[in-house]
């Protein structure tokens, strides 16, 4: 995935973000799960940015949110599984 292509899912992202931000429910932590095909490190700077971006939305990590990071480390046979991971740790929530 380029750089390019990572931006705009994160734009995306946070303009869904700012609409959900504007109907928190006090006291409820909500959960976002981060999946992306490339490395931890390779995605470093964009995650800070995209943490820095959600706290100006109000959403801090540890007390009205969760992130849940999922990285393939260039490997996108590891995709599915994860994508499966999630989909069980929701319906067992």
């Amino acid at each position: 995935m380029n750089r390019r292509t990572a931006i705009r899912r994160l734009a995306t992202f946070f303009l869904t973000t700012a609409s959900l931000a504007e109907a928190q429910q006090a006291g409820k932590i909500f959960r976002i799960g981060f999946l992306d095909a490339s490395t931890a490190s390779g995605m470093a700077v964009l995650i800070d940015v995209f943490r820095r971006e959600l706290i100006k939305l109000g959403w801090i990590e540890g007390k009205n949110i969760i992130i849940e990071y999922r990285f393939a480390e260039q490997k996108n046979e590891r995709l599915p599984e994860y994508i499966d991971e999630n989909r069980h740790s929701r319906s067992s929530a």
